[in-house]
């Protein structure tokens, strides 16, 4: 087809559609779909979903303020909030730009990309401005960003390699869309992370060289003390400096959070509670099923989408018809692989659910009735269909000619001299197909008998894109999240070398994703190739608020295991929070796109978020003071089993001192 009939062809399939959509009857109903109508409502999502990332950017705009304020116009910085969003605004669009000029395909699947790295990437903001809260106001600016770095950015280097790594794992996958999505994902987030450490750096040391001048968070004016401002408190509040001493949201959620999990009454509730999550997770994993619909690439109110609803409900009955393609040169004049050709067909007329020969339509099986009767030899009088060119001659100036065989020319395509046939195909229709679940054993049929042919031999229905996949999902998901799961061990035990974090960081893994997994089939959430690559990218995801209590766990400084605990919440909690928050809003309005694949995503993330934050806030906590107790304990047997007999020589003295 040249590039003008192909025009020709778009415009008139426009224009009937347009022209049978503003049609109304009173007792049709009246359902659409045609090749170039199924490729433009597949592949044109961006222009529907573009709105919602405006929306959701100006969200996380507002959130990112509102939870930089603080009581004091001078420690506030509602500007650092606003950019750390913009850090991950750059990432993606430097990450998107440079693609595109590499010359990197772009699918509209895409468009997910930056739902997800607004949300997680505004974690890496909220842990270094959590770490620049806990140094001392008194320091000069450089020593307080040096203490910040030194305190966060292994934590964030951790989570954002992990993340990082776990989108390339998604290239592996062998499904062209997973892998274009896995390519802009994993730039994306490494560009937000060059943006993160450095200019959200740099913003959050201008606005230290601020606070140190004592200087309004928004108006940059300089601020009085409320003690010293009198009657100016309460005509101008907004412009005031609180004293330093009052809490802040890490303070309450250190002592109110911190101590209740120093309970031992509220450490065996917690682990009860999430013994039975976690069996719940277990046991609703035999409800997962693999997604089979073509509907989630369809906006809700498309034609393609009411034309396969209705295709399924109203024709379950001769409703498929499956083309059996030969897509290589064969000597069809030859009786060996006429022989073959018809022992396939008669194999795949005989599989379940299929109509019977009855309802085949076959060029090679009508033309040889054609030969093989009665008054046959007037036609072909003087041609030898035995010899493959008068075979072919004979088919193309004979046969073909009749009336009632032009429509076969369609079947079959012939070289360019008119002498091969280079390719042909025949049909056959299925009986019943009231169920997804004999959709796929049909096409498993069609797969099996055609693989075992020896002829170059190929089944095909437009469903069979969607159907092809289904066999591999579980299994590549299975693997996937192996590689990825070990891959996030390894780099925690690279960055953190400490045995039994690594433990507990593949505890957190394993427990999320089965959790995840199970409790999503409960959701009405089936699992296709977008869900499965979503899996894969939250493994690296849902171990970020975990990494980062386990890292301020790890460096505290506290005696007993319950400063630790209280510790790590302090260092991490509100920044967790905060980045559960942050990732939530990033991905709640795909809620309202009409696709059905982003409102699994938000459904997934649901999910994904709550249980990752019950690890990371309740868990891991309690588990990392119980293992610190129970090695305390270890320790103290193991020292009081010494010897107590002391030598003269094990005396402390002073003179010993000098030797020290």
């Amino acid at each position: 087809m040249n590039s003008t009939i192909r025009e020709i062809t778009i415009k008139w399939e426009e224009c009937f559609v347009q022209t049978i959509s503003k049609m109304v009857f009173s007792h049709i109903c009246i359902s659409i779909f045609t090749g170039m109508l199924y490729e433009k409502e597949a592949s044109n999502i961006f222009p529907h979903v573009a709105p919602f990332i405006v929306f959701s950017g100006v969200l996380m705009i507002i959130f990112a303020v509102l939870t930089c304020l603080t009581t004091d116009w001078v420690t506030s910085k509602p500007l650092v909030g606003i950019a750390g969003c913009f850090s991950a605004l750059f990432g993606v669009m430097t990450a998107f730009c440079l693609l595109f000029l590499s010359g990197m395909d772009y699918i509209d699947l895409s468009i997910l990309v930056p739902f997800l790295v607004l949300g997680i990437g505004m974690d890496d903001s909220f842990v270094l401005l959590a770490a620049w809260r806990r140094t001392n106001v008194k320091d000069p600016v450089e020593k307080r960003m040096s203490d910040t770095y030194s305190e966060a950015t292994i934590s964030i280097t951790i989570t954002s390699l992990t993340n990082i790594i776990c989108a390339l794992i998604g290239i592996s996958v062998p499904f062209k869309v997973i892998q274009t999505i896995s390519i802009y994902m994993a730039l994306s987030l490494f560009m937000d992370y060059v943006y993160q450490v450095t200019f959200f750096g740099g913003c959050l040391a201008i606005s230290g060289y601020r606070e140190a001048k004592n200087l309004h968070a928004i108006f940059f004016t300089p601020v009085a003390k409320s003690e010293e401002a009198g009657l100016l408190k309460y005509l101008n509040c907004f412009c005031l400096s609180k004293p330093k001493n009052e809490k802040t949201p890490t303070n309450c959620c250190t002592d109110k959070l911190g101590k209740l999990l120093t309970i031992p009454k509220i450490k065996f509730l917690i682990m009860v509670l999430y013994i039975l999550y976690l069996a719940g997770g277990i046991y609703c994993l035999k409800y997962l099923q693999e997604s089979m619909n073509a509907e989630i690439a369809f906006r809700k109110n498309s034609h393609s989408l009411k034309f396969l609803s209705d295709y399924a409900k109203y024709y379950p009955k001769y409703r498929d018809r499956i083309q059996i393609v030969i897509d290589s040169p064969v000597d069809y004049s030859n009786l060996a692989v006429q022989s073959k050709i018809n022992e396939l067909t008669v194999q795949l007329e005989n599989s379940p659910y299929m109509a019977g020969p009855n309802f085949t339509e076959s060029w090679l099986r009508m033309y040889l009735t054609f030969i093989q009767s009665s008054y046959s030899w007037i036609a072909l009088q003087g041609y030898n269909t035995s010899d493959p060119e008068d075979f072919i001659e004979a088919l193309r100036n004979v046969f073909l000619k009749f009336k009632w065989a032009e429509a076969l020319n369609q079947d079959i395509v012939f070289s360019e001299d008119g002498k091969k046939i280079l390719a042909s195909r025949f049909f056959l229709l299925t009986e019943s197909t009231d169920h997804p679940n004999r959709e796929l054993e049909i096409f498993d049929n069609m797969l099996e008998i055609t693989n075992e042919s020896d002829l170059p031999v190929r089944a095909f229905n437009f469903q069979y894109i969607f159907f092809d996949v289904v066999p591999l999902i579980i299994p590549t998901t299975k693997q996937s999240l192996v590689i990825t799961s070990c891959s996030v061990i390894l780099v925690f035990m690279i960055f953190m070398p400490n045995l039994f974090c690594a433990v507990s960081i593949s505890f957190t893994i394993v427990s999320i994703e089965v959790i995840t997994i199970g409790y999503m089939s409960l959701w009405d959430i089936q699992l296709n190739m977008f869900i499965m690559i979503l899996l894969i990218f939250s493994t690296g995801f849902c171990t970020d608020y975990s990494a980062h209590v386990c890292y301020a766990f790890v460096n505290s400084k506290g005696n007993t295991s319950d400063e630790k605990l209280r510790d790590a919440l302090h260092a991490a909690g509100y920044a967790v929070i905060q980045g559960c928050l942050s990732t939530y809003i990033g991905i709640f309005t795909i809620i309202l796109a009409p696709y059905a694949v982003f409102n699994d995503t938000f459904k997934l993330f649901t999910i994904i978020i709550i249980t990752s934050v019950f690890h990371g806030l309740f868990i891991l906590p309690v588990i990392l003071s119980l293992w610190d107790n129970f090695r305390s304990f270890l320790f103290t047997n193991h020292k009081n089993k010494q010897p107590t007999s002391a030598k003269v020589n094990d005396v402390p003295n002073v003179n010993s001192h000098l030797f020290e």
